[in-house]
């Protein structure tokens, strides 16, 4: 759960969240305190871009979360806050849903809330350095990039090769369906090279 916590910190840092040091480099034998107190384990963070976010840590040993509670879970976190509007709920468990859960969390009414597992949360993926840099194309700018390739929203599925959001690297990022994602590559032998994928 320490490791699980820390690197979620990194996580949320990298989604454009405004992170204190105090997360990330929390010693040890402080987080261990607070573990047996159940003191702040949670995490919240705002953001004008992209918008509150709030990481529920359930206790080791706790029994998966089925169809039937997640809809208590996510009125327990949103009971907690003042203003729970558009809020991103992140779950992390010990196991990984079950197919029904995860159908569920993929329709409209759970578009805001993520399952992740401990184990998911044990390393940040980016810092492989076989990874190279991914970032989401903004809003702003994806009208240039779709010029540049002759696409339009129209066609853009059938033109970009596909992300999934499924991948680690798209669940750090929180990437959604139909959002351009942009990598760039650094080698020695070609130097620097971008291309976009399209998360699906």
């Amino acid at each position: 759960m320490y490791k699980a916590r820390v690197i979620a910190g990194e996580m949320l840092r990298a989604r454009g969240y405004e992170i204190p040091e105090s997360v990330t480099v929390i010693p040890f034998d402080e987080f261990r305190t607070r573990l047996a107190a159940r003191d702040h384990l949670d995490l919240y963070a705002e953001s004008d871009a992209p918008g509150a976010i709030y990481v529920k840590f359930f206790p080791m040993g706790t029994k998966k979360l089925h169809q039937s509670s997640i809809e208590k879970e996510v009125n327990s976190v949103k009971s907690k806050l003042t203003n729970a509007d558009g809020i991103h709920i992140v779950f992390v468990c010990e196991e990984a849903p079950q197919s029904n859960l995860q159908n569920l969390l993929r329709s409209q009414k759970y578009r805001d809330v993520e399952v992740m597992t401990y184990d998911q949360l044990q390393l940040n993926p980016t810092e492989h350095f076989l990874v190279p840099h991914h970032e989401l194309v903004p809003p702003e700018e994806e009208a240039g990039v779709l010029q540049r390739y002759n696409c339009t929203r129209g066609n853009i599925s059938q033109e970009f090769p596909k992300l999934l959001a499924s991948d680690p690297i798209a669940r750090w990022f929180g990437m959604r369906p139909g959002r351009l994602c942009r990598i760039t590559r650094i080698s020695e032998v070609t130097g620097r090279s971008t291309y976009f994928r399209l998360v699906k």
